[in-house]
C-alpha cells in the first residue's frame, strides 16, 4: 500500500471505533499543491491510550500531549489527540490540554495553509480559508497575527521560511505582526533558529525569504546576521549554508547563538581564512572543489579579489593527487631528514612541482631539496 493508503487505513480504523481522525498540516498543503508531500500527521479525538489499544505497534513519542507514533505497513505516522493551547509562557511554549473538537485543534495552528485537514474520503476541511490563500500564494496567520507571534516567536521565522519554500508573499497584517513582536525572537533557542534558517537557505526560493528577513525588524535581534544577509540580498546571489554563515561571520564576527556543528564551523572558518587571500597552486591543490566554489562565491559577494578560474586551475594542475608526487616520506628519510622536517620537505617538493619549478621526477626533486 502507498503511504497515503496506509494513512487512510489508520483513519478508517479510528472512524470505525467512533473516533474522529484527519490528515492535518503540511501534508495537506503539499497535497493540494501537488508538491510530492511526505510526513503524514494525523489528528484525532482518540486518546493515546485508545490508539495503543487499536494498533499493534505504537511508540510513545513524549509525555504531556506529545502524541504517539503508529507503525503500519512499514510506514510511520505521528498521531496527536485534538489539543488546545491554554496560555503561553516565554513567547514559545504553551500549556496544553486535550480539546473536544477539531475546530479547537485547528485554531492553534500557525498559518492558514497549515490548518487544513483531509478526511477519509479526501475531502478538504478548511475553516480558515487556507485553500484560498494557497491559490492566492499568501502566507497568513490563523487569527490575530500579533497574538499568534506573541505566543510563539519562532513562527516569525517560519513565515519567512514558507515564503522561500513556496515562493509565496506574506500578508501585510502578518508582516505587521512580525514587526510588533520582533524582539521576542530572543526567547527562541539558538538550535531552533538555526534549524529554521537552514530550511530557508535550502529552499528553492531562498532569496524571497532572505529579502523579507533583511527588510524586517526581526533581523536586528539575530546576532551577527544583519550585515551579511543584507549583502547577500543586495548581490541577489543564492548561497549554501556554509557560504551564508561565512559571509555573516566575516562581516560581523562569530556568534555562538546558533549552535553550529563542529564540522560546519570548521568549513566556515576555512572559507573565511581565504577571503582576503589570493590562492596559490598549493591552496588550490589542497582544497576540494566545493570549498573552492564557495570561496569564489563568497569573494564575489564580499567584493573581494575574485579568482573566477579557481576550478579551471585545479583541473589544470600538474598533479591532482598527492600519490602522483614522485617522492614520498621514505625518500625524504633516506636523504637524512626526520621528524617535522619530513612533512616540511614534502610540502616544499609539492609546491615545487605544482609551480612547475621542478619536474615531477624523484631525482630532480631530491636535488632541489638538497
Amino acid at each position: 500500500m502507498s503511504y497515503l493508503d496506509t494513512a487512510l487505513k489508520i483513519i478508517k480504523k479510528l472512524n470505525n471505533n467512533n473516533f474522529e481522525a484527519y490528515i492535518v498540516g503540511g501534508y495537506v498543503r503539499d497535497y493540494l499543491l501537488n508538491n510530492n508531500p511526505n510526513d503524514i500527521d494525523i489528528t484525532t479525538s482518540a486518546l493515546p491510550s485508545d490508539i495503543q489499544k487499536l494498533f499493534d505497534k505504537v511508540i510513545p513519542t513524549g509525555i504531556d500531549f506529545e502524541g504517539v507514533t503508529v507503525v503500519l505497513d512499514c510506514y510511520t505516522f505521528e498521531l496527536t489527540t485534538f489539543r488546545k493551547d491554554l496560555d503561553y509562557y516565554d513567547h514559545r511554549h504553551p500549556n496544553v490540554a486535550y480539546a473536544s473538537s477539531l475546530e479547537e485543534d485547528l485554531a492553534r495552528r500557525d498559518f492558514t495553509i497549515n490548518a487544513m485537514c483531509l478526511d477519509y474520503n479526501l475531502n478538504v476541511i478548511d475553516l480558515y480559508n487556507g485553500k484560498k490563500d494557497l491559490n492566492d500564494k499568501i502566507i497568513r496567520t490563523v487569527g490575530n497575527p500579533i497574538k499568534r507571534f506573541d505566543e510563539d516567536a519562532l513562527r516569525m521565522l517560519r513565515a519567512f521560511y514558507f515564503a522561500s519554500k513556496l515562493n509565496f508573499d506574506i500578508d501585510p497584517d502578518t508582516l505587521n505582526g512580525i514587526e510588533k513582536n520582533a524582539k521576542y525572537i530572543e526567547s527562541v533557542s539558538g538550535e531552533r533558529i538555526y534549524n529554521e534558517l537552514s530550511k530557508l537557505i535550502n529552499s528553492a526560493y531562498q532569496m524571497k525569504g532572505l529579502k523579507y528577513l533583511a527588510n524586517s525588524k526581526l533581523i536586528k535581534y539575530l546576532p551577527s546576521l544583519e550585515k551579511g544577509i543584507c549583502k547577500i540580498v543586495n548581490k541577489n546571489i543564492d548561497v549554501n549554508l556554509n557560504e551564508f554563515y561565512a559571509i555573516n561571520f566575516y562581516l560581523s564576527g562569530y556568534s555562538n547563538r546558533y549552535k553550529l556543528s563542529n564540522a560546519l564551523a570548521k568549513s566556515i572558518k576555512t572559507i573565511i581564512n581565504y577571503v582576503d587571500k589570493v590562492l596559490d597552486n598549493y591552496d588550490i591543490f589542497v582544497l576540494d572543489v566545493e570549498t573552492l566554489k564557495s570561496i569564489n562565491k563568497v569573494k564575489l559577494i564580499l567584493d573581494k579579489d575574485y579568482q573566477e578560474s579557481l576550478i579551471d586551475k585545479k583541473n589544470n594542475l600538474v598533479i591532482s593527487n598527492i600519490k602522483e608526487l614522485d617522492i614520498n616520506a621514505k625518500d625524504i628519510i633516506s636523504i637524512g631528514y626526520e621528524g617535522k622536517d619530513i612533512k616540511d620537505k614534502l610540502e616544499y617538493a609539492l609546491r615545487l612541482v605544482l609551480d612547475k619549478k621542478c619536474e615531477n621526477k624523484k631525482d630532480k626533486i631530491i636535488a632541489k631539496i638538497k
